[in-house]
């Protein structure tokens, strides 16, 4: 199975997520999502990010466009 390079640069913001390095990973999630901008998890894992260096606004715009992709 190989790995297409959206998911490769959202995987790798996931590992820098885990190392606590965000601007990098954020970085990464950037790059995911303009390759696949409808890709809600890399969108989410963005916002998530987001909030961890206090981004706020950008973080809640980015999780509203996922919850208005997909309210469940």
């Amino acid at each position: 199975m190989s790995t297409t390079p959206s998911t490769f640069y959202s995987q790798i913001g996931i590992s820098l997520c885990r190392e606590k390095k965000w601007q990098e990973a954020i970085a990464n999630f950037r790059s995911a999502l303009e390759i696949e901008p409808t890709e809600l998890a890399t969108r989410c894992n963005l916002g998530l990010a987001l909030l961890q260096i206090n981004d706020l606004e950008e973080a809640v715009n980015c999780l509203q466009l996922v919850i208005a992709e997909d309210p469940n």
